[in-house]
Parts: C-alpha cells; structure tokens; sequence
C-alpha cells in the first residue's frame, strides 16, 4: 500500500512538472549566416551554441531554448543575418597618436512564431575593441562582438511578449 501511494505520488508530481514545462514557449536558435559578399572569419556555429547558452541561462524557468528544430512544433525561432562587416581605422590620440582597426558589424536578428509572424525585426551595430586587421580575426571563435550580440539577444527575447503569466 505505502509503495503504491509513493509511485502514484511521484507520478503526480512527474506530470505536474511536465504540465508546467509544457507551458514554457519554446525558442529554437538557428545558425545566423552571412549577407551575400559579406566577409564572415568567424564561426557561426559557435556563436548559436553561445546563444543558446546565454539565453538558457537568462531566460531559465520562462522557456525552453534549443539549438535542435526536430520536434519542437509550436516554437519560436529566432534567427539572424550578418548584412555588413568593415574595418574602421581609428586614431587614438589618448595614446600617444597610436592607430587601431576596430572592426564594424550590422547584425539583422529577429523572432517569429510558429507560422512564421514576426515578434521583432531589429537591426543592430556592434563596434568592436582593436584588431590587427581581417587576416589577424579570431578564427574558431564567435568573433569579438558576439558577447555584445549574445546579451542584446537575451535581452530583446527575455523582453518579448510571448510568456504566459505565473
């Protein structure tokens, strides 16, 4: 008798736990590509694991956030283009008259639903810190301005309004 009140307990508490998962929207991150004739160094795959990552964590109990488009019917799918990437070259007169290239990148990114309505369009540009030029780029890296990007991103699906109340 006890063993049976305790599978029934826990099958209770199962269900409850996969009824409220179920109720958290899910977002799937694709892997954001380069404009045609943009020049992309950097690693786009690594840049949606840290995506993921960024958004798991910042949007924890909200929604389910995934990398993986199999089996998620309903979701949200957030995704991106690189529409433009140059190099600027700025002298620094604080140091001593010292020039540094700084690199310039648009980012278009946005969130659509299940049937393809948009929940936001945004458009973004993300100076980032001295880089010896293209050649010198972090390759095998998600690119000096993807922390930047990774937190607008947070922020902007954090803030969209596709969450039920609690």
């Amino acid at each position: 008798m006890h063993r049976g009140f305790l599978i029934a307990t826990a099958l209770c508490v199962l269900s409850l736990g996969l009824a409220a998962q179920s109720a958290r929207p899910t977002i799937v991150v694709a892997q954001f590509t380069a404009k045609s004739g943009v020049d992309w160094p950097y690693d786009f795959q690594i840049l949606q694991k840290e995506t993921v990552a960024k958004l798991q964590l910042k949007l924890k109990d909200k929604a389910v956030v995934t990398a993986d488009a199999s089996g998620a019917s309903g979701a949200y799918t957030l995704d991106g283009e690189i529409t433009r990437m140059y190099q600027s070259n700025n002298l620094d007169v604080h140091a001593g008259g010292t020039s540094s290239n700084n690199e310039t990148i648009n980012v278009h990114y946005w969130l659509v639903d299940s049937t393809g309505k948009k929940v936001f369009d945004k458009t973004a540009t993300y100076i980032t810190g001295a880089t010896g030029s293209f050649s010198n780029a972090q390759f095998g890296t998600a690119g000096p301005m993807a922390k930047d990007l990774e937190s607008d991103l947070a922020s902007r699906v954090g803030g969209a309004k596709i969450y039920s109340e609690r």
